[in-house]
C-alpha cells in the first residue's frame, strides 16, 4: 500500500513510501493515558492529529498519535527509513510530540507485543449422581 500524500514524503531514491497492509484483527485504536489516542491505520497523515479520532463512547473527536509509521516497509531493516513529515514546527512542539509519540509507542507495545506469561490451569471435577 503507497503511503505517500500529502503529509508524509519519502527521501531518497525510491520515489515513494509503501506500508505493510493490517491483519484484520489489527487494533483500529488505543486510549492513552493522556486521554488521547494512538492508532495504526492512517499512514500518510499527520503524525500528531488534533482531531484525531472519535471517542468510541462519546463520538467526539480527540487528538491523536498516528504511529502508522511504524507499518513503513523496512523500518525495522538495516538504517531504517527516511520520510519527512509537512510542517514548521518549533522546539517546544517537537519535545511535546516526541513525548507524545514515546507514550503511545509504550501503550502500542505493552498492549500488543510485549510477552504476558500465564499460568493456564485446566481442572475437572467428578461428580456422581
Amino acid at each position: 500500500m503507497r503511503a505517500s500524500g500529502p503529509y508524509w514524503r519519502p527521501i531518497g531514491s525510491s520515489g515513494s513510501i509503501s506500508v505493510h497492509n493490517l491483519a484484520a484483527d489489527a487494533p483500529a485504536q488505543l486510549q492513552l493515558e493522556s486521554g488521547e489516542y494512538t492508532y495504526i491505520n492512517k499512514p500518510g497523515q499527520p503524525i500528531l492529529d488534533p482531531r484525531g479520532t472519535a471517542d468510541p463512547i462519546t463520538g467526539k473527536y480527540k487528538p491523536g498519535v498516528n504511529l502508522s509509521f511504524l507499518r513503513i516497509v523496512g523500518i525495522s531493516e538495516g538504517a531504517g527509513v527516511t520520510f519527512s513529515v509537512r510542517g514548521v514546527h518549533s522546539y517546544e512542539a517537537l519535545t511535546k510530540m516526541r513525548e507524545k509519540i514515546g507514550e503511545a509507542y509504550r501503550t502500542l507495545y505493552r498492549a500488543y507485543m510485549k510477552p504476558i506469561q500465564m499460568d493456564i490451569i485446566v481442572s475437572t471435577q467428578e461428580t456422581s449422581l
